[in-house]
């Protein structure tokens, strides 16, 4: 990394492990380091603003049941963390917790596909059954994820919201749908939501294959007072796209253990790049 660009951001770095307080998911469970009022999920990117204690107060129950899922995807026990999201679902019909599931439904199907072993002798039917429930749990991550754009869509008409227009934002993103998740960032852009706006237009460069753009707004996200640590793995990922495999790996290194856990799949690919 540049001198004065490692410095810098090695000072933010430094400041988000001093200062930031924890913040959890009201969705996912998953704790987030925030410097602000609100920040973005390490494991969903659902908005975040609120902390364990004042969930806790707010509805103990909701709070169980997060950490119920949060225990199961330890283990990936992923039947168990699925069963604790549909008690919270049945008593709350907020759209985010649909698209929260979902997301932990395509990490379910990843590991199933995952478990798929081509070296195996026979007819293969153990990957047979790998391969059809894991396209089974894709196919009801979608169907998850397009109930939760729907529902959120018919709640924003009725009253507009910021943040169900980022949640919709997400959700076109994840059914790979740029126009629709353009027009939610128009709609996010035209709000007062500067935060919101601004980590949303990161996300859809990102998700179009735009590392130079994507570096130049993940850049002006952490020079922005109280970043979100999100900005700083993708910071990271957009410099190893561009070659810069050094200081993408110097950045990620410096916010191990802050970051999402997706943060070990760059490390690993950071690393085969430098032993080259």
């Amino acid at each position: 990394m540049r001198d004065g660009m490692a410095g810098r951001y090695m000072e933010i770095v430094g400041r988000i492990r001093r200062s930031y307080r924890p913040m959890v998911c009201q969705f996912c469970g998953e704790e987030t380091l925030s410097g602000g009022d609100s920040s973005f999920c390490s494991n969903c990117e659902s908005q975040i603003w609120t902390d364990r204690k004042t969930l806790e107060a707010n509805g103990r129950q909701l709070m169980e049941g997060l950490d119920a899922i949060r225990a199961s995807l330890a283990g990936e026990d992923f039947d168990s963390a699925g069963a604790a999201y549909d008690a919270i679902i049945a008593g709350n019909k907020d759209p985010r917790l649909l698209y929260a599931k979902g997301i932990m439904l395509i990490r379910q199907s990843n590991s199933e596909v995952g478990k798929i072993a081509y070296n195996r002798e026979g007819f293969m039917d153990e990957n047979i059954a790998h391969r059809d429930r894991g396209a089974r749990l894709a196919s009801e991550a979608k169907r998850l994820i397009a109930k939760s754009l729907y529902a959120s869509r018919a709640e924003s008409a009725a009253s507009p919201s910021p943040g169900l227009w980022y949640n919709i934002l997400l959700c076109e993103l994840r059914m790979n749908n740029p126009r629709g998740a353009l027009g939610a960032l128009d709609r996010l852009k035209a709000s007062k939501a500067q935060a919101l706006a601004d980590y949303s237009e990161l996300l859809v460069a990102q998700e179009s294959g735009d590392y130079k753009g994507g570096l130049g707004l993940a850049s002006r996200i952490v020079e922005s007072g109280n970043p979100p640590v999100n900005a700083l793995y993708y910071l990271s990922f957009n410099l190893f796209k561009l070659g810069r495999a050094a200081e993408a790996g110097a950045l990620l290194k410096a916010i191990e253990g802050l970051g999402p856990r997706r943060s070990e799949l760059l490390a690993g690919a950071i690393d085969g790049a430098l032993s080259v």
